[in-house]
C-alpha cells in the first residue's frame, strides 16, 4: 500500500466522532507510511478541511426524515444512494491497485452507492477497499428500526463483484453487530473500535477531586437534558462532586433550556460552551472521576460509542445504559455503573452508587485500560492485515 483515501460524507463538524477518528486515521498512515488523502461533506466546518479534507459529498451519511412511515424512510435513504453514487463516480482522484480506500461510517444512506460504485473495478487493477458498517443491518441513519435499511444492505452486498472478495474488508465497532451482517455477507466483519485521540501513553491525572463529565454532543438521545436533574440529587447526598458539562449541539433550543436550568449549579458545574480540540478533550477527560454516558438505551442498544471506548483505553470509570452492548461490556469488566431508565433518577441513583464503589471501579478500569492498551496494533494496520498486506 502507498496511499490511504478516506472518504466519508459524515465528515463534516468537529462535534461527532467522524473528525477526531480522521485525525487519527491520518496520524496512523504516517506511522505506516502512507499518503492520506480525505474526501468529507461540501459543507465540512474550517476545522475539518484543515486536516486537510476535501470538500466533496452533497448528503450526509447520517441525513435521516424525521417521518418515520417506510415510505418516508425509503424516499430518503434511495435518494441519498443516488446523490452518493453520482458524487462516487465523480470523485477527483485516480485510484490504483496501491491504494486503500476506506469508508470509515458507512450507513443504509451510503452503502448501495458504495456497493454499486464498486462494480465500475476491474477486480484485477483495483484498490483495496474497507467499509466500516456503523449501525445494525435493521436499522436506518437515525438508529431507528427499519425494514427498507435492512432490504437496502442487502442488495447493495448481493451486488458487489465476487472478484473483489479477497480486496474487500468489512468492519464494526462491536461484536454483535458483526454478527449480524455475516449472514448476510457470508463472512464476519472484523470487530475494531474506531480510533480516535486515546491512543496515548498517559492515564489520568490523580487528584482527590470528585469530578464527573458529561463531554460530548448536547443531544436528547445522549441524555443531555437529564443532567441539571442528576446534578441536583448526586450533590444532595455528595456535596464535594463537581461536574464538568460540555454544551455544545445542533439542538439550539435543548441546549438553551438545559444550560438555563444549570445556572443553579454554577457553584459547582463547569460548562464548556464551545466545541474543543482533540487536545482539550484529552484534558477534559484526564482531569475525569467518572464519565457520565447517560443514553437512550432504545437508540443505543447495539450501537458503539467513541466515548465509551476512549474512557476504556484511558481508565476512567463510567455511568452507562442496561440494556446496551456498552453497558453490559462495561459491567462485565468491572468499570462501570448501569442505570435501567432514562429519567434523571435512575441515571443519579447509577452515579451515586459508582461514587460509593469510586476506588474500585477506578482499579479495575486501570487495569482494563493497561491490557486493551497492550492488544491494540493499530486500526489500519488490523484492516490492512486482514486483506493480507504487509505493515
Amino acid at each position: 500500500m502507498k496511499r490511504l483515501v478516506i472518504v466519508d460524507p459524515g465528515l463534516i463538524t468537529v462535534l461527532s466522532h467522524n473528525y477526531s477518528e480522521a485525525n487519527a486515521l491520518v496520524r496512523e498512515a504516517g506511522v505506516l507510511q502512507l499518503a492520506a488523502t480525505v474526501f468529507c461533506h461540501r459543507e465540512a466546518h474550517v476545522a475539518v478541511r484543515q486536516i486537510p479534507a476535501t470538500p466533496f459529498f452533497r448528503q450526509h451519511s447520517y441525513g435521516y426524515t424525521a417521518d418515520a412511515r417506510p415510505a418516508a424512510d425509503f424516499m430518503s435513504i434511495d435518494f441519498c444512494n443516488r446523490s452518493t453514487l453520482k458524487d462516487l463516480e465523480a470523485l477527483p482522484v485516480t485510484l490504483t491497485c496501491d491504494d486503500f480506500v476506506l469508508f470509515p461510517t458507512v450507513t443504509c444512506n451510503i452503502v448501495l452507492a458504495i456497493c454499486q460504485w464498486l462494480g465500475n473495478f476491474e477486480p484485477a487493477h483495483a484498490p483495496r477497499f474497507g467499509l466500516c458498517l456503523m449501525f445494525a443491518p435493521d436499522a436506518n441513519a437515525a438508529g431507528r428500526s427499519s425494514a427498507v435499511a435492512l432490504d437496502t444492505y442487502q442488495r447493495a452486498f448481493a451486488q458487489v463483484p465476487a472478484g473483489l472478495a479477497g480486496r474487500l474488508v468489512h468492519t464494526c465497532e462491536i461484536d454483535a453487530i458483526s454478527r449480524m451482517y455475516e449472514p448476510i455477507l457470508g463472512v464476519r466483519p472484523v470487530t475494531l473500535a474506531i480510533p480516535t485521540w486515546a491512543a496515548m501513553p498517559d492515564q489520568p491525572s490523580m487528584t482527590d477531586e470528585m469530578r464527573i463529565s458529561f463531554l460530548g454532543g448536547a443531544r436528547a438521545e445522549k441524555g443531555f437534558h437529564l443532567l441539571p436533574e442528576v446534578i441536583a440529587a448526586v450533590r444532595e447526598r455528595h456535596a464535594r462532586a463537581r461536574f464538568t458539562v460540555q454544551a455544545v449541539g445542533h439542538e439550539a433550543d435543548l441546549v438553551r433550556s438545559v444550560t438555563g436550568r444549570l445556572a443553579a449549579h454554577r457553584d459547582v458545574v463547569t460548562l464548556i460552551n464551545s466545541p474543543l480540540s482533540d487536545g482539550a478533550f484529552r484534558a477534559a477527560m484526564r482531569s475525569s472521576s467518572l464519565l457520565l454516558l447517560p443514553y437512550d438505551s432504545d437508540r443505543y442498544g447495539l450501537r458503539g460509542a467513541s466515548l465509551f471506548t476512549e474512557a476504556k483505553l484511558m481508565g476512567i470509570p463510567m455511568v452507562l445504559p442496561d440494556g446496551t452492548a456498552i453497558g453490559q461490556d462495561g459491567r462485565r469488566k468491572g468499570i462501570a455503573t448501569t442505570f435501567e431508565a432514562f429519567t434523571a433518577r435512575s441515571v443519579a441513583d447509577a452515579t451515586m452508587r459508582a461514587i460509593d464503589r469510586i476506588n474500585q471501579l477506578s482499579r479495575c478500569a486501570r487495569q482494563v485500560a493497561r491490557s486493551e492498551r497492550a492488544g491494540a496494533n493499530g486500526y489500519l494496520r488490523a484492516l490492512l492485515s486482514d486483506l493480507g498486506c504487509p505493515s
